[in-house]
């Protein structure tokens, strides 16, 4: 049933439904109110006669007023040949001021209304009718009906209309609730329905959905009020079958536009298009427009002004500047106490202030210059103090010791970069030959066939000990390596996705035991960098054992390989079995570990190394967390023509 009401069809008896049951409510609307509204026709306390005969005299009386205001209050001669009934004018007098040609000379007038009229000499011209015999009366209006009139005919069918209604007088506000309750479901159910396919709930924007919204919204307002001042002037002036059937077809024309209206509305707001299709939308935003372009040509204009002054030297600023005041000085000079001493004395001042002013901007100039340069790191720069005297002499001497200083700090910092690496370097080597010695003689003991278990279990923590003291000294020396750049790298053209591969296969047991799932995702076309094959699997090995220990157990790791613009990037996401409550920065800290109860092996320096390994090969490491997300992403820019030199 739904989907019919989807289909053309189904719409058009809703909107038939809706459309009547709207028309039959505005009637039940509009005829209750005219029962109860006036007091003098109030269908629920007078008698059908007394309403007749009160609708019928009030509508005598408004035609006998328009007779009245326009032959004796405008001055105007009111055309018989238009009138539906006969007429004349009198005064108290008994003058005749306005009579019809066929005016009856016999008594066969249908009523009499007395009038009150003043005009003061402001041209204010007041009347109203007399219905007491104590108040005074200038006018007398006599109406009779015309041989051709069809007034008899309007007030039978009046009396008809009138009639019906006093029937229907309890019963119309059922019918009325009815027809108000019919009216907003049917509307409701057509609003839902407007624009939706048949085949499916998905919205077809209708033919004259292009039409700016506001622009139909007036165009109706004024259609529909043409439409009831039409349909007033037929039945004001000629109420009767044939002026009915017109005006019910122009109320159904207003209603059904409102429908439509309303449908269209229903459309736009549910295709996101309501705001947007509107010509006062197109107006503000053409607005917007126009301010934004001139903001940017002001914009512009600044910029442009302020690039070309920045352009201009220190020193041809100061002098347009002085030059500038100087002039403005002169104006003011010359129009007000002229005198060639004050011009002299004027002129004397500038030749002794403009040089020293040039010469402090010029050196400043120098001193600017000289922070700049050791700003940009160039610490051999030295200011030339040759001319400079006083303050300016000093500030240079200060920048020159202060580049000596820098000098010395660093030669200081490289001093003893060497030398720690150098100490590191040695004592390694020195406990590489007794550790080595410690772990065969200890794995040499272990062998050895003996009764005593105690002493095999001695025999193997000393070698595992072992064994991970001279991994702690080879990562130590490695990251001094790498730190100082002093790690052989050997780049050649490498496919990347081999290392992911690589990695998947020689941790997919480790990952296992430790309840680890390896998600892996490559892109379908190959993707080629410059890299050390060892160093890069010293990279995948320290992330990778990272991963396994801590991870927590039964979650998936994912570990990817896509293009970001013009690197290539592997991702390496795990979840954290630890709160990870430090930053990213802190992370990549040498002997920093995730775990900081301590209690997994290792010794905080895999990814310090890893990093350090990524950048002497022209990549880079950086780390991200989201909670107990952790994300480690390694980039490196893809193959060129060219052979990319290692980072310094």
């Amino acid at each position: 049933m739904i989907k019919f009401f989807k289909t053309a069809l189904g719409k058009t008896i809703v909107f038939l439904l809706c459309l009547i049951s709207l028309g039959l409510s505005l009637i039940s609307i509009v005829v209750g109110g005219f029962m109860v509204a006036d007091s003098d026709i109030n269908f629920y306390t007078h008698d059908l006669q007394t309403v007749k005969n009160t609708i019928i005299d009030n509508r005598l009386a408004n035609y006998a007023y328009n007779v009245f205001a326009s032959a004796v209050m405008n001055n105007d001669y009111y055309n018989p040949e238009t009138s539906q009934l006969s007429f004349q004018i009198s005064n108290t007098s008994g003058d005749i001021i306005l009579k019809s040609e066929d005016f009856p000379d016999e008594n066969l007038t249908y009523s009499t209304y007395d009038y009150f009229f003043q005009s003061n000499d402001d041209g204010y011209n007041y009347a109203e009718i007399v219905k007491d015999e104590d108040q005074y009366a200038n006018y007398k209006v006599e109406l009779s009906a015309k041989k051709d009139t069809i007034i008899d005919e309007q007030n039978q069918l009046i009396s008809k209309i009138i009639g019906k209604l006093y029937q229907w007088r309890y019963s119309i506000f059922i019918f009325g609730f009815i027809w108000i309750t019919t009216t907003v479901l049917s509307f409701v159910a057509l609003m839902s329905l407007a624009g939706k396919n048949s085949s499916d709930d998905s919205i077809k924007i209708g033919y004259f959905s292009w039409i700016p919204f506001d622009l139909l919204t007036v165009v109706y307002a004024l259609l529909a009020t043409m439409a009831f001042f039409l349909i007033w002037d037929m039945i004001e002036y000629d109420f009767s079958l044939i002026a009915l059937y017109p005006s019910a077809f122009l109320i159904i024309l207003v209603l059904s536009g409102f429908l439509l209206l309303s449908m269209s509305l229903a459309v736009r707001v549910k295709t996101g298009v309501f705001l947007k299709n509107n010509i006062l939308y197109y107006a503000l935003d053409l607005v917007v427009r126009i301010i934004k372009w001139c903001w940017s040509i002001i914009v512009g204009i600044k910029n442009f002004f302020v690039t070309t002054i920045n352009q201009i030297p220190i020193i041809y600023k100061t002098i347009l500047i002085i030059l500038a005041v100087s002039f403005a000085q002169l104006l003011v000079i010359s129009n007000s106490l002229y005198s060639s001493e004050i011009v002299g004395w004027f002129l004397f001042e500038k030749a002794i202030i403009i040089p020293i002013i040039i010469y402090y901007v010029a050196n400043i100039k120098k001193l600017s210059i000289a922070t700049e340069k050791l700003a940009k790191g160039e610490s051999k720069y030295q200011v030339d103090t040759k001319g400079m005297y006083g303050q300016l002499k000093q500030y240079g001497n200060n920048l020159n010791n202060l580049a000596n200083g820098i000098n010395m700090a660093v030669e200081e910092r490289l001093k003893s970069e060497r030398m720690k690496t150098e100490l590191i370097t040695n004592v390694s080597h020195d406990l590489k030959t007794p550790l080595t010695s410690i772990i065969n003689y200890a794995s040499l003991i272990g062998e050895q066939k003996c009764e005593n278990q105690t002493i095999m279990e001695y025999s193997k923590v000393l070698v595992r000990q072992s064994e991970r003291l001279k991994r702690l000294i080879e990562d130590l020396v490695e990251a001094s390596k790498a730190s100082t750049g002093n790690l052989e790298v050997n780049l050649t053209d490498c496919e990347a996705s081999v290392f992911v591969t690589q990695a998947s296969g020689e941790y997919e047991e480790k990952l296992k035991n430790n309840d680890l799932t390896l998600v892996v995702d490559l892109p379908e076309k190959e993707l080629h960098i410059l890299s050390d094959g060892r160093r890069m699997w010293r990279i995948f090995d320290n992330l990778m054992n990272n991963i396994c220990k801590y991870s927590q157990k039964g979650t998936r790791v994912y570990l990817s390989l896509q293009q970001i613009g013009e690197d290539a990037v592997f991702i390496f996401k795990n979840t954290s079995s630890a709160q990870l409550n430090m930053s990213e920065e802190e992370l990549m800290e040498r002997f920093t570990r995730g775990d900081s109860s301590r209690n997994t092996e290792g010794n905080g320096l895999g990814l310090s190394i890893a990093k350090s390994m990524a950048k002497i090969q022209n990549g880079e490491l950086k780390l991200m967390i989201d909670g107990d997300l952790f994300k480690a992403i390694l980039s490196f820019p893809l193959v060129n023509n060219e052979i990319v030199q290692p980072k310094e």
